[in-house]
């Protein structure tokens, strides 16, 4: 998590705001912890690499038990292999009793292919009576533990040894240790504080027992059915995680730190790995202790980047170590755990953390300004922008008179109690901080769309300009560009991106990490203005500074974003891997809204990519988590998105009906740009429907904004819709009016035309493809038909480059009414099978089954009482649907096999 170079610079968040300036307070904080999340997505990945490797060699069936015990870290992996399974050869069986841990295996595992849920409940008679074997009391014995499996068991073994049977299993364990050797009860509960396995040595060591007394002692314990060997290394576990709880409940509190303390002493003369070590300093280490202070801090460094849950309880361990005096110490730790619980996700913890520190930092510390910015970026994230604006407008005005001379937003403090004395001392606020300050404020009224926000971007570029810093005023300028783009300023807006983007450029890499939120918001402002492949090198840059100083929150936004350049530059797989990689960090962290819009993205490209069950599960899971988010124009856009793009083909209707309740009949809270480039999408839905009329209105409401806009890619778009209009008015005059076809024909070619001279310049393969593709249509329209079929072709290749398989679908369909066969494929990966057999009807799955098992087509009718006719019918359009040319191809399809 560290900030600017040299400077021991934190990040609240993942880190994502402004750096802390630690003054040393923080120099262990700088170094080491890595990109957390990103760490542990991709050893999560990695162990997901491991069991599809595993499964190719054969069905592979893994097995999670207790999953109730699991640490967070582990459970994460059980979560993000049940979200992101290998696609084929895998049976999960997890286990876990009701809690928390079963509802996120429930919602993890929701939308796994053949899921079975079993609800486990008492055991019955006959079979609890199979466990009790010979018990001459069964009776009794069933009486009182109602069905429980592992009670039966303790019971009856207390019943056969003659033990006086208890009636609970803590003490049914008493009973059985009680009968134990003094030796054996005294390694028992050493093995309890080891761990479970534990080595036989260690668990010696906290029993204070020689290693001959050990292993003698060890017998007993085994033939007693409380320990069972694991392993031929003199190693051990509990027979049940509830026999050690058990074990350990009965150890007294200075026993137990006896034995930790012993522990920690053995595992450091052998060197251990401090994270092995720091659990026993936890329960043993003395205030004052030096030594497991800096192992306790050593163990949550090298845990923060796969487990900062740990690592978060380790620091916190470690401050109640610190001696009272040690200030900047426990400053510094308390900065790391903010770090370390923002990582898990707990948010509101670690703004807790901060705040703490923020409130007791001297009168006039230079930590100050940085602190109250990134307690605002924590703000923002946990959904209370207004507290974030409140906070740094409280900053603002603590700042004596000459700091500020621009004019200030109206202020709303969080607590009136607050104000500051306007007759007591204010620290002087130099430049930089008064930029800093003003950025975060203009950036948090732009963010809530308020009306100060045009003075408050006027005042931070005023603020960076004094300051003369090159990264605020290029931060600045990306603000304003947003605001001017919102308030409808386009051509202003367009010029603020471009001396924003050649700003930005220019500025250090070292300065540019400690402000990454902002490269983000710029990257989509440029994409918002076309300006694709800088907003992609741009987010390219910042994805990459953000894993080199542990960001993780940017790093998400930074994929998730780039995955919008990425698409419109023709990148689609490269844009799906990005944006699934944004979704897991987002889901890792914790940080919904981002997970939304991530969702809300990777549904659109699954659906470009003609994957409509991924489509589908990624929308439906976009739409429950911003449905609990502030409605702004992102996440609008974002559900309005979902519902367009996950029913666009097989419920147009639904997606218009869905689409417009979001956005309004004329889109007004979304993005202009952006109506542009959906507007096909909608006028092909409608046209879908049979419904002109709505067509014709979707398409002027694209023109409309396209001159707006004057945008080239927005015009192309719209240019795009109208074509597409005039090809429907021109099929409705077939037969009625020749003359007037002919004059709508032509109309389309021109159009189709220009929006094809429009978009060839901008080298953006998707949006040259559709154009092409629309000129192809309207030619076909026309007669021409050689030419069609070329601009089709040419069409059909772009999609199959850019991997859109949808489009190339739809296309190649074009090409064979043609009478035409497209030269340009798009492979479909073994994941999509399933997907693309998804399209056909119940009919059409029973005719590709028995295509699949040999049958000819005089067969398939006989079986299917149809026929041969309407089979070979049949096979036209499966043939279409699925882009598919010949039997063959088919048949490998539906055995389940690459086409």
């Amino acid at each position: 998590g560290a900030g600017a170079a040299g400077e021991g610079g934190v990040s609240a968040a993942g880190g994502a705001g402004a750096g802390v300036a630690g003054g040393g307070a923080d120099a262990a904080a700088a170094e080491g912890l890595g990109a957390s999340s990103e760490a542990r997505f991709r050893l999560h990945r990695a162990v997901g690499g491991l069991i599809a490797a595993l499964a190719a060699r054969g069905p592979l069936v893994l097995l999670l038990d207790d999953l109730h015990w699991a640490d967070a870290a582990s459970l994460e992996l059980a979560l993000h292999l049940l979200r992101q399974p290998p696609s084929a050869g895998v049976l999960f069986v997890v286990a876990s009793r009701p809690g928390a841990a079963a509802t996120a295996l429930a919602e993890a595992g929701r939308d796994l292919p053949e899921r079975r849920s079993l609800q486990l409940g008492p055991l019955p008679e006959a079979a609890a009576r199979t466990l009790l074997a010979q018990a001459d009391d069964a009776d009794e014995l069933l009486a009182r533990a109602h069905g429980n499996p592992f009670f039966l068991l303790e019971l009856a073994r207390g019943h056969r040894s003659g033990d006086a049977v208890p009636g609970s299993v803590l003490a049914a364990v008493e009973a059985t240790v009680q009968a134990l050797p003094a030796a054996a009860r005294a390694l028992l509960e050493g093995g309890a504080l080891a761990g479970d396995p534990f080595a036989l040595d260690l668990a010696a060591v906290a029993a204070d027992l020689p290693a001959g007394t050990a292993a003698a002692a060890v017998d007993a314990l085994l033939d007693a059915r409380l320990l069972e060997l694991d392993g031929g290394d003199l190693r051990c576990r509990f027979r049940h995680p509830l026999v050690r709880e058990a074990v350990h409940a009965r150890i007294s509190v200075q026993r137990r730190q006896a034995g930790h303390a012993a522990l920690a002493r053995e595992l450091t003369a052998r060197g251990a790995d401090p994270r092995v070590v720091a659990p026993h300093l936890v329960v043993s280490a003395a205030p004052g202790d030096e030594t497991a202070i800096g192992l306790l801090e050593a163990a949550a460094g090298s845990a923060h980047a796969t487990a900062p849950d740990a690592a978060a309880r380790w620091l916190e361990a470690a401050e109640r170590l610190l001696p009272a005096d040690a200030g900047d110490r426990r400053l510094g730790l308390r900065l790391r755990r903010s770090l370390a619980l923002a990582a898990t996700g707990r948010l509101d913890a670690a703004h807790e953390v901060l705040l703490a520190v923020h409130d007791e930092l001297p009168a006039g510390s230079p930590l100050a300004v940085p602190m109250a910015v990134q307690l605002a970026q924590l703000e923002r994230e946990l959904g209370r922008p207004l507290d974030a604006r409140a906070r740094l407008e409280r900053a603002l005005a603590q700042a004596p008179a000459g700091a500020a001379q621009e004019p200030q937003p109206a202020r709303t403090p969080l607590d009136p109690a607050q104000e500051p004395d306007p007759h007591s001392a204010q620290p002087q606020l130099d430049p930089a901080q008064e930029a800093e300050l003003r950025l975060a404020l203009a950036l948090t009224l732009v963010q809530l769309a308020a009306h100060e926000a045009g003075d408050a971007v006027h005042a931070a570029l005023a603020a960076a300009e004094a300051a003369g810093t090159r990264y605020a005023i290029a931060s600045a300028r990306a603000l304003a560009s947003m605001a001017a783009s919102w308030a409808g300023a386009h051509v202003t807006a367009a010029a603020l991106v471009d001396e924003a983007l050649a700003e930005l450029a220019l500025v250090a890499d070292e300065e540019l990490m400690r402000g990454l939120e902002t490269t983000y918001t710029l990257g989509l402002v440029a994409i918002a203005h076309e300006r694709f492949a800088a907003a992609d090198a741009l987010l390219e840059r910042g994805a990459t500074l953000a894993r080199r100083s542990g960001q993780d929150h940017a790093l998400a936004a930074l994929l998730t974003f780039r995955g919008m350049s990425g698409w419109n530059l023709g990148e689609l797989e490269r844009s799906l891997e990005l944006v699934g990689e944004g979704v897991q960090l987002a889901r890792l962290l914790g940080a919904d809204r981002l997970l939304g819009h991530a969702l809300a993205l990777s549904c659109h490209l699954h659906a470009e990519a003609g994957e409509r069950e991924a489509a589908a599960r990624d929308g439906e899971e976009a739409l429950r988590v911003l449905a609990a988010q502030q409605a702004d124009m992102v996440a609008l856009t974002s559900c309005f998105n979902v519902a367009l793009f996950r029913s666009a083909d097989a419920d147009p209707a639904r997606a218009l009906r869905e689409a417009t309740a979001i956005a309004g009949p004329r889109l007004e809270p979304i993005d202009p740009a952006w109506s542009c480039q959906v507007a096909e999408e909608l006028v092909r839905c409608s046209l879908r429907i049979e419904d002109l009329p709505q067509a014709r209105r979707w398409a002027a409401l694209a023109r409309e904004r396209a001159e707006h806009l004057g945008l080239p890619l927005a015009r192309a778009n719209a240019a795009v819709a109208e074509t597409l209009v005039l090809l429907a008015e021109g099929a409705r005059s077939a037969g009625r009016d020749a003359a007037h076809r002919d004059a709508v024909a032509h109309a389309a070619v021109a159009t189709a035309r220009g929006a094809v001279a429009l978009v060839e310049p901008l080298g953006l393969p998707p949006h040259q493809a559709q154009a092409r593709a629309t000129l192809g249509e309207a030619l076909a329209a026309a007669g021409a038909t050689e030419a069609a079929a070329a601009e089709l072709q040419a069409a059909a290749d772009g999609f199959a480059a850019c991997g859109m398989r949808r489009a190339h679908a739809a296309t190649a369909r074009a090409i064979r009414r043609l009478g035409g066969r497209v030269s340009a494929r798009v492979e479909r990966p073994a994941a999509d099978r399933r997907d693309a057999l998804a399209q056909l009807t119940g009919r059409e799955r029973e005719i590709a089954r028995l295509v699949a098992a040999g049958s000819a087509n005089k067969q398939i009718g006989a079986a299917l009482h149809l026929s041969e006719k309407t089979v070979a019918n049949h096979l036209t359009r499966i043939y279409a649907k699925l882009d598919l040319r010949h039997r063959t191809e088919l048949a490998t399809l539906a055995a389940g096999e690459h086409p």
